[in-house]
């Protein structure tokens, strides 16, 4: 069946360049993270994942505004 598909010579080199990019940006971040300093993993691996929810404050009427 996949050998009635045509597969022209710039799909081929599409494809090997969009992969070389995600490999390599991929590769870089790799790198980054390997090279971070141990106190930058404890600071970012100590920060809260999610906000925690705003409660506000009861509202009591004044006597005055009654």
């Amino acid at each position: 069946m996949f050998r009635r598909i045509l597969v022209e010579e710039w799909q081929r080199v599409l494809t090997l360049i969009s992969f070389t990019l995600f490999f390599s940006v991929f590769l870089l971040n790799v790198i980054r993270v390997l090279r971070m300093p141990k106190k930058e993993v404890q600071r970012l691996g100590s920060l809260p994942l999610s906000e925690p929810p705003v409660t506000k404050p009861h509202h009591v009427p004044h006597a005055s505004s009654l």
